[in-house]
């Protein structure tokens, strides 16, 4: 009779700290779920407070995103704009046709001039009626005025790398001149002003953290001082401070969050009240201008700050009332 060897059973080794590590992350994510939502209870549980508090930092918050939003609108619809810059040259009224075409040919001979085109007082009053739309009105206006009060324009275009401001000067010595306009030089004090805009947006950007921090710092004070009883009681049964700070951060970070959601709701709303009248204006011009709103990264990026924003004001305030208590 033949025996059988069976192979001795190996018994699976389970790592010494994987049981206690699994149990302390369960544990760990037990005690912070416990915070996050009994703080949202706590503000739930005092309405007119934390309606009061999210709304007034809503309002500030949306003051810098309506302010960014419109310096960005204007950025787009500069750039679409012809940047190359014209230079009118108002020509004496007691120059002939004849004078005002020697004029522009020699202007054209210089090196900073690409053209010089003539333009007449009746074809300069014809534009000019066209866009005030009323074109075809030419006739009614001359009947009014003996002559037209218009004179010869040469519009020129410089050279793309020709300084502006010195050829202005040499035009303005020129015979015959008087008076030199550019065209675009409005665009440029408009471009000086968004970038004026951007910093300011920047600016209050800064004070609105600095406001959110102070704001939500002083809604926790208030919140631990009515909780004072309870947190010396947990911190006599030997409660550490971080279990004892971790449900008023998580305020902190409700009142960022709730506030900064409710601001682009404002903010949504804001630019549909404003779209109809701005898509008439832009149709009256011909354009279909459309406000955009924020993008979705700028979206989770002001949630973002704004929730770690309000746990900082909330750790300041914690921190202060702990330090007291040592």
């Amino acid at each position: 009779m033949t025996k059988t060897r069976t192979k001795p059973r190996t018994k699976r080794l389970k790592g010494p700290s994987s049981g206690p590590a699994r149990d302390g992350l369960r544990a760990w994510a037990r005690r912070h779920a416990y915070g996050f939502f009994s703080s949202l209870g706590e503000l739930i549980r005092r309405p007119v407070a934390s309606i009061m508090t999210t709304v007034v930092l809503a309002l500030a918050l949306s003051l810098p995103l309506l302010l960014h939003l419109a310096v960005a609108h204007l950025s787009v619809v500069t750039a679409d704009l012809d940047g190359d810059a014209s230079v009118s040259v108002f020509v004496d009224q007691d120059f002939s046709a004849s004078e005002v075409t020697r004029l522009g040919s020699q202007l054209s001979a210089w090196s900073q001039v690409l053209t010089a085109d003539p333009i007449s007082p009746e074809a300069g009053l014809a534009q000019t009626l066209s866009n005030l739309g009323l074109a075809g009105e030419v006739d009614s206006v001359s009947a009014v005025y003996d002559d037209n009060p218009l004179p010869w324009v040469l519009a020129l275009m410089p050279q793309p790398d020709a300084a502006i401001d010195e050829l202005v000067a040499k035009l303005s010595a020129t015979p015959g001149v008087e008076q030199v306009i550019v065209d675009l030089a409005w665009l440029e004090r408009l471009g000086l002003m968004l970038s004026l805009g951007e910093r300011m947006v920047l600016l209050l950007a800064t004070l609105l953290v600095l406001a959110v921090v102070f704001v939500t710092a002083n809604a926790v004070r208030m919140e631990v001082h009515q909780r004072r009883h309870q947190i010396e009681v947990m911190a006599l049964v030997g409660a550490t401070p971080g279990f004892i700070r971790r449900p008023f951060l998580y305020s902190g970070f409700w009142l960022g969050t709730l506030s900064s959601v409710l601001a682009i709701g404002l903010v949504y709303g804001v630019l549909a009240w404003l779209q109809g009248p701005l898509s008439a204006l832009a149709a009256s011009y011909g354009s279909a201008f459309e406000l955009q709103g924020p993008s979705a990264m700028m979206v989770g990026g002001v949630i973002v700050s704004m929730g770690l924003t309000g746990i900082v004001g909330s750790l300041i305030a914690v921190n202060q009332h702990l330090s007291k208590m040592g």
